[in-house]
């Protein structure tokens, strides 16, 4: 059978309509254990959604499973095969792969040790490793037989005695007998103690030298890290090594992830390896998040940021200099179909989906509705501690961000960004909704401009700029872009609204129910610069 061909453009419609359930219920293994996700809004829990749908109703469960799709096509594309690697015990990538998992978290016990006892004596050191047990003689003296392995019995009782312990001669013989001697490895002294065996080796390090340094003591703890996870390579772990290589496959696939991501302005070398970077786990920069929205503005072209307008020295001199960045016709990272399939989705968000507050609010200079469209997103950030049964032991906020990031009609695109940070996050409860009511406060002087009228020379609150779009020339150094409103947009040119203050006070949004406190809320509108040249409007 032949096979039928079709477009991009047409292949993008049906990838979007690519649908996945919205069901709550699943335990995914991913981010170095497993999780659970919630949707934003649980009448789509018992739901099937597609892409589209999902991104307009903004269903974190269907960005979950597409992120694990993802996540699966990189897994298949890596340098080694992680099928074979999980399922054949003799793969010699295995044995690699297990060898720098086991070094890299050797490492991390180390660090989060060193931090942890560096800078104290010790008595400190004794009494923060063992906690309640301090001066036990028994848990001593194992601690001490954990630091010197092959000392006698009277060093012991000089131990105990530094630490006031009373005790006899049967006893010390007793103590030496059952915890001394080479039978007992540094497992064996952290399992006595219940700590990481690194912890306690690092901790004897500690207490031996206080000023060690941290290149020092991992130069000495080469042998350390080596007992403390042969347990690790032994055939009956198997359990124990197939989790470690399922998180280093995910990490794998994930670095192959950032460098496009990177292309798209994600300002970070590292994605977070978990399935919550599809809600927003790995972070951004609400200017990147801009400059992503202008990629799409202009068709998919990366155009270069641009700070300065014109450096002007000794006019009306000789000497007159005017110095200006050169304009370049910017980098493609997109296809011209998946920028254009990207913004009627975003517009589909604010037609139907959680931005429709900001529809048709948008007019251009004959009253025409300005199209909107632009992506919502909001975060509750906490950190958690779980006992068993995944019961909640505490609860510390950290912070709380909402953002919405647009583009209005075919030249201006920017982010609008709400944050709370610290513990007081825990006394708010605004989504969304809050950057969007800022933006139809401002929505009056966005129209100004849109029209072209003559007031939008004194709008205080917006920086405006332009950015030229692929299909147009490369301006030459010198080159002034028409300076009008309506000049501009006959000649294409792309603008972001640069509304890069923070403002200390703001009207209360109108709509009730969204708390609202001018001294502690941070509401900032944050864009890239010009692309090309600033253009700044006369008074």
């Amino acid at each position: 059978m032949r096979r039928r061909r079709i477009g991009l453009d047409s292949f993008l419609e049906y990838s979007l309509d690519r649908a996945y359930s919205a069901s709550p219920r699943e335990v995914f293994f991913t981010g170095g254990g497993t999780q659970a996700f919630q949707n934003f809004d649980p009448e789509d829990d018992a739901r099937v959604m597609t892409i589209r749908e999902a991104l307009a109703r903004s269903t974190n469960l269907v960005f979950i499973r597409l992120m694990r799709d993802v996540v699966r096509y990189h897994e298949a594309r890596l340098p080694y095969d992680a099928r074979a690697v999980l399922e054949r015990s003799d793969q010699p990538v295995r044995l690699r792969l297990l060898e720098e998992s086991s070094e890299r978290e050797g490492r991390q016990v180390l660090a989060r040790a060193f931090q942890k006892y560096r800078g104290r004596n010790a008595a400190e050191i004794i009494l923060r490793l063992l906690g309640p047990r301090g001066f036990d003689r028994t848990h001593l003296a194992i601690l001490f037989y954990a630091w010197h392995p092959e000392a006698e019995e009277q060093s012991l009782e000089r131990w105990l005695a530094t630490w006031r312990v009373d005790t006899n001669a049967a006893e010390i013989s007793h103590l030496a007998a059952a915890y001394g001697g080479p039978r007992l490895g540094l497992l064996h002294y952290g399992y006595l103690l219940r700590q990481p065996p690194l912890e306690v080796w690092c901790a004897g390090q500690l207490a031996e030298s206080p000023a060690l340094s941290w290149e020092e003591l991992l130069g000495r703890s080469d042998d350390a890290r080596r007992a403390a996870s042969a347990w690790l390579f032994d055939s009956h772990e198997r359990r124990a090594q197939d989790l470690r290589l399922r998180i280093r496959i995910e990490r794998d696939a994930f670095h192959q992830m950032v460098v496009p991501w990177n292309r798209l302005g994600f300002p970070f070398e590292e994605l977070v390896p978990s399935y919550a970077t599809a809600l927003g786990s790995s972070s951004d920069r609400p200017a990147a998040l801009a400059e992503l929205m202008g990629i799409i503005v202009n068709d998919g072209r990366r155009l270069p940021t641009r700070v300065l307008q014109r450096l002007r020295f000794a006019p009306d001199t000789p000497y007159h200099t005017v110095l200006e960045p050169p304009f370049g016709a910017g980098e493609r990272v997109l296809r011209p179909e998946v920028a254009k399939a990207l913004k009627a989705l975003l517009r589909g968000v604010v037609q139907v989906g959680t931005a429709h507050r900001v529809d048709k609010i948008f007019h251009g200079p004959t009253g025409e509705t300005v199209v909107v469209g632009g992506k919502t997103g909001s975060g509750d950030n906490r950190f958690e501690r779980f006992g068993p049964g995944i019961r909640l032991i505490s609860s510390r906020s950290v912070s709380r961000t909402a953002a919405f990031v647009f583009y209005i009609g075919e030249r201006y695109f920017g982010v609008v960004t709400a944050s709370i940070l610290g513990e007081g996050a825990r006394d708010y409860r605004f989504t969304s909704a809050l950057p969007l009511e800022v933006l139809r406060l401002l929505a009056p002087d966005i129209n100004r401009r849109l029209a072209g009228s003559a007031n939008a020379a004194r709008i205080t609150r917006m920086d405006l700029s332009f950015q030229a779009p692929a299909s147009r020339g490369v301006a030459q150094p010198g080159q002034v872009p028409p300076g009008g409103t309506a000049e501009r947009q006959a000649s294409g040119w792309a603008e972001p609204i640069e509304l890069a203050q923070r403002m200390r006070r703001l009207p209360a949004p109108p709509t009730s129910g969204l708390p609202y406190r001018s001294s502690q809320l941070s509401i900032a509108w944050t864009l890239p610069r010009a692309r090309a040249m600033q253009v700044s409007a006369a008074p």
